[in-house]
């Protein structure tokens, strides 16, 4: 009866087409919906922006995710920067088998995209920009319609190695570093790179990419300025990342939401279908979470027991479900 005293009462209160109380997966469409406070967001921001190397541990379960993107699009979005993302979870980073030319290849398909991008909204030095892309101003053709042209051509061969290197030749001919101080040098751009690892992911695999990375860097010549890297990870994965491959990494030890936190997140990302004006915090209250709230659990095994919580208590005639579920009619119930 009390399942079905659930399903009723997400009817009544508007909340049918979601699978509420749990976080609803947030990709980079609907990102700008997370709610992450800005001290948390801010110590990040200050860490890319002084430090080579950043390291955040988000223990297993709590977010990682969400995170990255979020801060993917704060970069993206709010400074002159060339974003490169490698999320190893979308990318089948568990598969293992990474072989380092493809992995290049991957890097300088995600650099020519995002220089594509800024030229077509930034005005940079014409005679580098002609460069990178092979433009010969003849005045047959606009600027701005041969970076069209190729924005097309760089979407054909997103999965074709040969052909990316034959229609993008400054990429061919420069290795990664050299691309990395060219764009420096000659546009002021800083190269972000970001990884996500998943947090199920294989030690080998890991072990793998840390070999790759270790190639690409390890004792080139790179202005400090030119590129950050940031690496999302469980505690456990950077304590191996860190044996195979020391080098000077700024730490940040991402703290566990709180209960008030986890409940804001709710209130930013579900709306009430049939109520416009209306928030979860009109049906739903936060005590709920802090019951069950408990950092030894990940964030979908609290929201589990929240689920229990909620139909624990509409056990009973379908009469009785009230409008906003409260902790006092809880306890009044026990």
């Amino acid at each position: 009866m009390s399942k079905s005293n659930f399903l009723y009462w997400k009817e009544l209160v508007g909340l049918e087409e979601y699978n509420f109380p749990h976080l609803i997966p947030l990709d980079e469409k609907n990102i700008r919906l997370a709610r992450i406070s800005q001290s948390r967001a801010q110590e990040i921001r200050k860490a890319i922006a002084t430090n080579q190397l950043v390291d955040i541990q988000v223990q297993p379960g709590w977010g990682a995710s969400t995170l990255y993107r979020y801060m993917a699009d704060d970069i993206r979005y709010n400074r002159l920067n060339l974003t490169v993302m490698f999320d190893f979870e979308a990318d089948d980073f568990q598969d293992g088998d990474l072989v380092e030319k493809d992995f290049i290849f991957q890097i300088k398909w995600k650099m020519a995209s995002g220089m594509i991008a800024i030229m077509m909204e930034q005005s940079l030095q014409e005679l580098y920009m002609y460069d990178v892309f092979e433009f010969e101003d003849t005045g047959e053709k606009p600027w701005r319609g041969h970076l069209r042209e190729k924005r097309r051509e760089l979407k054909e061969c997103e999965d074709n190695r040969k052909k990316f290197y034959e229609k993008f030749p400054f990429f061919s001919r420069m290795d990664v570093t050299d691309c990395l101080n060219y764009f420096l040098h000659n546009f002021q751009i800083q190269t972000v790179f970001l990884y996500l690892f998943p947090r199920k992911a294989e030690e080998d695999s890991l072990l793998e990419f840390v070999g790759i990375i270790k190639n690409i860097f390890d004792g080139k010549d790179v202005a400090p300025a030119a590129v950050r890297e940031v690496f999302f990870l469980t505690p456990k994965m950077f304590s191996m990342m860190r044996q195979v491959y020391e080098r000077p990494y700024k730490d940040i030890i991402y703290k566990q939401y709180s209960a008030a936190e986890i409940f804001g997140m709710l209130m930013s990302t579900y709306k009430l279908s049939d109520f416009s004006d209306a928030s979860i915090g009109n049906v739903f209250e936060q005590e709920f979470i802090t019951r069950v709230y408990d950092k030894a659990l990940t964030l979908n095994e609290i929201m589990e027991k929240v689920e229990e919580e909620i139909i624990e208590y509409l056990d009973g005639e379908d009469s009785e479900v009230p409008y906003k579920l409260t902790i006092n009619r809880t306890k009044e119930k026990n």
